[in-house]
């Protein structure tokens, strides 16, 4: 995944990736996460992979490699942040569910 370092609160990042999957993704794209095999760092098991079949099938504009658009969504990050954004992610779906 990215090496590229966000100065956005992680909290805020996963916030704004909801937002965008709201917006963008499949209405019942939260009820599509797997808690229990989320994995941030895993192509197949992040939060797009697992609402799009894998992180590269994802629409471009969401894991856009050359910009921040993928790390301020909360969708990749620096490996120092995969704990706390999976951590994150698990908050948010759970308090939607």
């Amino acid at each position: 995944m990215s090496v590229l370092r966000s100065t956005v609160p992680i909290r805020d990042r996963v916030a704004a990736g909801a937002v965008w999957l709201d917006e963008h993704g499949p209405a019942d794209w939260d009820a599509r996460i797997d808690l229990d095999s989320l994995d941030i760092g895993n192509g197949y098991y992040c939060i797009l992979g697992q609402v799009y079949g894998h992180y590269t099938t994802a629409p471009f504009e969401a894991r856009d490699p050359h910009s921040f658009l993928s790390v301020d969504r909360g969708f990749n990050g620096h490996a120092f942040d995969m704990p706390a954004l999976h951590e994150a992610w698990r908050t948010l779906i759970l308090d939607r569910r």
